[in-house]
């Protein structure tokens, strides 16, 4: 899943990005009822070309700040935890920037 690319605006080319706590509210409970177990979350590190869905890495200790701060990204992943889903964070060093 791509928390920014979650929202239906951003699927019809829109502006809209959603946020962590968007995904935690609109996405995963969807996720959930579906009976998935778990998710993996791309793009979630810091990039600064936004079209490059997060695979031109800036840090690879920092989560991305367009879809919000560490503890909207700590609370979505709690949330994931606390609905026995597991979370894979993807990362891609060959791109690194």
């Amino acid at each position: 899943a791509h928390v920014g690319m979650s929202s239906p605006g951003s699927l019809l080319g829109g502006p809209d990005i959603h946020t962590y706590d968007e995904f935690a509210r609109k996405v995963l409970p969807r996720i959930h009822r579906l009976g998935y177990n778990a998710v993996q979350f791309m793009a979630i590190q810091e990039h600064p070309y936004y079209a490059s869905f997060g695979y031109h890495v800036a840090n690879y200790f920092a989560p991305s700040s367009r879809p919000g701060n560490p503890d909207e990204l700590k609370a979505l992943i709690d949330q994931c935890h606390a609905l026995n889903i597991s979370v894979l964070l993807d990362t891609v060093y060959s791109h690194a920037a």
